[in-house]
């Protein structure tokens, strides 16, 4: 029989869940088959946090040496290299104790792959990013905007028309390539797990996410059309979005309410359906190849 509580939850996932469940004593079935709350489960239930309507997320220490910085709530790319904003200054991460909920740092000599903390980054829709795209190549104006919107709207635009946005979407910057995803946030970041999966060096500048992804250089004398050929390869060798959230800490995508009760596969399952977007990353890494 068919439930319309959580249609999305496949009978398969149910019963993994189940038998997951079992195994760590929060539910045990007695003879009559009727599910019956286990050891574990009964001190969960007794909890005063069990009922409560919201949440409260994880929080993992902060340590540069033996002084606390404070306290952040992990996500999915956090990880050794991500630089946080904590009391005032900027912090590169250098170890990770998932079974400590401790992260180590030291102080940033260079802002990178910034996680700013607090409310975060909302999700964008790739359908914003590239209808920003088209304003910025358009000449339209806008009756609404004072004087300094407009002036930040003309400057954009004229940046856009040096760096031929209409035309590229690789560019050549201090050893690095930079590439305009124009894309979504979910999709962003996804095609930047998918080429660090293939070896490249990918990363989001400061404030950068999700507009600008660059990549490293292999060799200063790379070219163009050895980088690209390089895109060619990501695009062909076979990975999968199975194989990219397989890449990702399991722990750092336990990010809900009571998922150290969930089996890893339908955590990784739903970091798919949550944290990714496969099919538009791989649309976008199409579109990148084919108009450079």
């Amino acid at each position: 029989m068919e439930s319309n509580v959580f249609p999305g939850v496949i009978p398969q996932d149910y019963a993994d869940l189940l038998k997951h469940l079992g195994s760590i004593d929060q539910i045990e079935q007695m003879e009559t088959g009727e599910l019956i709350l286990g050891l574990a489960g009964e001190k969960i239930v007794r909890s005063k946090d069990f009922y409560a309507v919201f949440s409260t997320p994880p929080e993992w220490d902060v340590f540069y040496k033996e002084r606390s910085l404070g306290r952040i709530t992990p996500r999915p790319d956090l990880q050794p290299g991500t630089c946080l904003l904590l009391v005032g200054r900027l912090w590169e991460v250098k170890e990770i104790f998932t079974d400590k909920q401790q992260v180590m740092v030291i102080p940033a000599k260079e802002a990178h792959d910034v996680m700013f903390l607090g409310s975060g980054i909302p999700e964008m829709d790739p359908r914003i990013a590239q209808h920003v795209r088209e304003l910025l190549l358009s000449e339209k104006s806008f009756s609404y905007l004072g004087a300094t919107g407009l002036r930040a709207l003309s400057d954009a635009r004229r940046l856009g028309m040096e760096w031929e946005i209409g035309q590229e979407r690789v560019f050549e910057v201090s050893g690095k390539w930079i590439l305009l995803p124009w894309t979504g946030t979910r999709a962003a970041r996804t095609l930047q797990y998918w080429l660090q999966l293939c070896g490249l060096n990918a990363e989001f500048p400061m404030m950068m996410f999700p507009w600008v992804l660059a990549v490293d250089k292999s060799k200063m004398n790379e070219t163009r059309e050895q980088f690209i050929e390089k895109l060619q390869d990501v695009e062909t060798a076979g990975f999968s979005i199975e194989d990219i959230v397989r890449s990702l800490p399991i722990d750092s995508l336990r990010i809900h309410k009571f998922d150290e009760f969930l089996p890893d596969e339908l955590v990784r399952k739903r970091a798919m359906q949550e944290w990714l977007d496969w099919e538009q990353a791989k649309q976008d890494l199409l579109e990148i190849i084919h108009n450079s």
